[in-house]
């Protein structure tokens, strides 16, 4: 489930339950966070936002990559000292941020998603090395996930609350996998590319089971990149059709009511979409912030806010979208660049 709960409303393959276990909800605003820089500052702080506090620092030297429906925040400390590497960090509510450390003898540890069960997976930069965290069961440390059969780099994309995680392996051609941490013995599964299609990179996975991602087109669509979803071995990899005049597509994150987000690129320029194979069936194109030209949506939670980035032709500015309000961008005091990475509830 990337960036809070990125669920698909079919029912797929069944994994055990598992994946820790974390506190009940208390709040339900919804929460964007992500990362910034001050205009006299080149370091780069987190932040959240909310719509009653606005947007809120959380700290210099710190990267927020997700968060989950019990507000935690996942990220990465950067070390101001070497100036060039990157360790695990959560951060709570009352409790600030909390540094996990890096995956041993690799530095760059980051992380990319936590699940509502509070387990955090990731990858490490140099030798990309997939891993997961529980923060209910921090003695087990980083437990590491094999790479694909045959392959020797992996990341590690997404997890739903169930424990099971997708990522891909390779240096190209690459595979798109699932792992399931519950299972009595895990191991990673490679999925289904497109038909005659050579390389696959899974992104996101719901509690249901679908993956979604994107990779070439095989025959079909030639040598254009095409956003997919995965439900099971018998059906496959299934493609989205691309929105409008797009070519390159990809399919970047989906939600509990089935709405998948991603981004096209038009020959012309970037735009975001959402798709919703049950009940809509065909693209919705996402709108611009006022006078720029571009947006790369990453998340969607799910009462359906996305998150992403505008881009004004110089710099990227955090927005969020809803169907009821529309687009709006976080505005972000001091900050002349942001990066908004992922929606969830505070």
């Amino acid at each position: 489930m990337k960036k809070l709960l990125m669920t698909f409303g079919l029912v797929l393959f069944f994994v055990s339950c598992g994946g820790g276990g974390g506190p009940t909800p208390v709040s339900q605003e919804n929460m964007v966070v992500g990362q910034a820089n001050y205009d006299q500052n080149p370091g780069q702080y987190a932040f959240y936002w909310t719509p009653t506090e606005g947007a809120v620092d959380i700290g210099t030297s710190y990267i927020a990559k997700a968060a989950n429906e019990n507000g935690i925040i996942v990220g990465a400390e950067f070390n101001t000292v070497s100036g060039d590497d990157f360790s695990l960090a959560y951060w709570e509510e009352g409790t600030g941020w909390t540094n996990v450390g890096q995956v041993d003898g690799w530095r760059d540890t980051w992380a990319v998603d936590i699940n509502e069960n509070g387990m955090i997976v990731g990858y490490t930069s140099q030798g990309l090395i997939p891993w997961y965290y529980e923060i209910s069961n921090p003695s087990a440390g980083f437990v590491i996930i094999p790479h694909a059969a045959g392959q020797f780099w992996s990341q590690a994309e997404g997890v739903n609350d169930y424990g099971v995680i997708v990522g891909w392996s390779g240096t190209g051609p690459y595979d798109s996998w699932y792992y399931d941490t519950a299972a009595s013995n895990p191991t990673t599964t490679v999925i289904d590319k497109l038909p005659l299609a050579t390389w696959a990179m899974a992104k996101d996975i719901n509690n249901q089971g679908t993956i979604v991602g994107y990779g070439d087109g095989g025959g079909a669509f030639g040598n254009l990149t095409v956003g997919w979803y995965w439900q099971n071995a018998t059906t496959g990899a299934v493609d989205i059709d691309f929105p409008l005049n797009g070519n390159d597509s990809r399919a970047l994150a989906i939600n509990d009511a089935g709405t998948i987000v991603g981004n096209s690129n038009s020959g012309t320029g970037v735009f975001g979409w959402y798709w919703d194979p049950i009940t809509i069936g065909y693209y919705n194109l996402l709108p611009t912030l006022p006078g720029h030209e571009a947006s790369y949506p990453f998340a969607i939670s799910n009462n359906g806010m996305i998150v992403g980035n505008s881009d004004d032709g110089t710099e990227e500015h955090v927005f969020w979208w809803t169907a009821a309000d529309g687009i709006n961008s976080i505005t972000l005091a001091g900050a002349t660049f942001s990066e908004g990475n992922a929606a969830g509830l505070k």
